[in-house]
């Protein structure tokens, strides 16, 4: 097994796949996924697809959205070698358990196009990672929790990607300790959430905060 996630870095299919797919998670999809994503779920492909970007979706139940979170994340991890994702919520264990059931889905679909890739990636209860790099090449859930926000403090990552699952529950304090650790251009800051609260920073994302309304302030693609 050491020898065989060794190769998938030299190995020429691996950076044709990455070539393919570097900062193109629509062509991931459209690709790879049994079901065609809808209108409103290719907007939301295009714009997590920006590096840097900075996206707010509101959205209800039933609209696909874990399923593309689970996309999301899958390519992240595939595509970016020694990259870092975490999913946050209030309420993780919820949140975790239904992505996680979409990603079983998407990791047979990726892998039944791309059977070669079979065993470089594995999926835990708590984490999702390259095999070799349990530690540095990875997804991880993690709770946004006001008493503790220094637990989601310290990552760093050329390509870093921050997924904040019904983001207008997360206090204002979570979401300043996750969006201090984008130091690279190329990190992206991806929330979702129903539209719980008028107030804080997921409602400010969607109103003023916002590239359509915000003029030069903008900078949510919401």
């Amino acid at each position: 097994m050491a020898k065989k996630i060794r190769e998938i870095l030299r190995d020429p299919r691996y950076v044709e796949f990455q070539n393919r797919y570097y900062d193109n998670l629509v062509a991931y999809v459209l690709d790879n996924s049994r079901h065609q994503p809808t209108w409103q779920q290719m907007e939301f492909l295009e714009a997590v697809s920006k590096p840097g970007c900075r996206v707010a979706v509101s959205s209800g139940h039933g609209t696909g959205k874990s399923e593309m979170l689970a996309w999301i994340l899958d390519w992240h991890l595939r595509v970016f070698h020694f990259s870092n994702a975490m999913l946050t919520a209030t309420n993780i264990e919820q949140a975790r358990s239904v992505v996680w059931k979409y990603l079983d889905d998407v990791i047979a679909d990726v892998e039944a196009m791309y059977p070669w890739q079979a065993g470089y990636f594995v999926k835990e209860t708590r984490r999702y990672f390259s095999v070799l790099h349990k530690d540095s090449w990875y997804v991880m859930p993690k709770t946004a929790s006001k008493a503790k926000p220094e637990n989601l403090a310290g990552q760093h990552n050329i390509n870093y990607l921050v997924v904040v699952d019904e983001a207008s529950g997360v206090d204002d304090v979570i979401h300043d300790v996750l969006k201090g650790a984008l130091t690279n251009e190329r990190n992206r800051y991806v929330m979702t959430s129903q539209p719980t609260r008028a107030t804080g920073h997921f409602a400010e994302a969607m109103t003023k905060l916002a590239i359509r309304e915000g003029g030069g302030n903008g900078i949510y693609t919401a």
